[in-house]
């Protein structure tokens, strides 16, 4: 039980260290994959994509598409809330 802990406690900091990438901009998923990775966060390209989706479904990171017609993600006001609780602004 103790291992199923701390492996749910290393899932969340990681999910917490990539939203932590979009706290200054809205980002691309293949900028944000490079950002992670420039900032040591190991990361697959299918658990970034399982992150954004669930963050997404918690009204955390929002989607768009910007003016060049690009597909970006940004921290709603909910996220950036949800980020300054873990000291993260």
């Amino acid at each position: 039980m103790e291992d199923y802990s701390k492996r749910r406690k290393q899932k969340f900091e990681k999910f917490i260290k990539i939203l932590s990438v979009l706290k200054d901009r809205e980002l691309t998923w293949s900028e944000m994959l490079k950002l992670a990775s420039e900032k040591n966060i190991k990361i697959s390209e299918a658990t970034l994509s399982r992150y954004l989706r669930n963050a997404m479904n918690q009204m955390l990171v929002t989607k768009n598409i910007d003016e060049n017609g690009r597909v970006v993600y940004s921290l709603t006001a909910k996220g950036l809330l949800f980020l300054e609780e873990f000291g993260i602004a």
